[in-house]
């Protein structure tokens, strides 16, 4: 890796901070989900205000979310980062320790919808949250399938339900390796952006702007 881009990695994303600390953080220090860079660019650029975010995995992307969203309701197996979670906690935030079963299954808790729907945490029961999350998925909203890439059964399933699949591969926080996060949106998806304009600017890339 040349040096300006280890710079620019170490730099604008902060990359060697995370690893130092073993923690999701931006820049400025600020806490954000563990999934690839491309992928956090484009939720940063999404107006969550009035949304309602569901995650399978709880940590700095629920802190993240909470800064942006109406409400976040996080499940999360370890009861160490439920802990950390609630230590931080916002008053936007829902925390649910859930073990087994009680897991993939935290989300049929009520008849609630949401706008987001992270899909996260352990890794052998992404298929059955996947399978679980589209009976509360709203019309116009959205899945995020984290590691998409070790996940093709989960993919082709979600892929298969008329869902619009959008690959986000790339560097994240802490890992030395590439990995994709992967977004499902459904066929009414419509969230504005933060910002007047989007993409906004990239970190680390050239400042060249045209009036068109």
């Amino acid at each position: 890796m040349s040096e300006m881009i280890q710079k620019i990695i170490d730099k604008e994303y902060n990359h060697a901070r995370t690893q130092e600390l073993g923690s999701c953080v931006d820049a400025n220090g600020c806490p954000i989900p563990w999934m690839t860079y491309p992928a956090i660019f484009y939720i940063n650029q999404l107006d969550l205000s009035g949304k309602d975010v569901f995650e399978w995995g709880a940590g700095n992307s629920s802190l993240f979310f909470a800064q942006r969203a109406k409400s976040v309701t996080s499940v999360e197996s370890k009861k160490e980062w439920c802990e950390r979670v609630l230590r931080e906690k916002k008053d936007n935030i829902t925390v649910i320790h859930a073990v087994g079963d009680d897991y993939h299954t935290a989300i049929d808790r009520d008849d609630r919808k949401y706008d987001v729907i992270v899909i996260d945490g352990e890794l052998a029961t992404r298929l059955d949250c996947a399978k679980n999350a589209l009976r509360h998925l709203k019309d116009d909203g959205m899945i995020i399938l984290d590691n998409s890439d070790w996940l093709y059964k989960t993919c082709e399933y979600l892929r298969n339900e008329d869902l619009l699949q959008v690959d986000m591969a790339g560097f994240g926080p802490i890992n030395d390796y590439t990995w994709c996060t992967t977004f499902y949106l459904t066929r009414g998806f419509d969230f504005r952006s933060r910002g007047g304009k989007q993409p906004t600017f990239v970190p680390g890339g050239l400042s060249c702007e045209r009036d068109q």
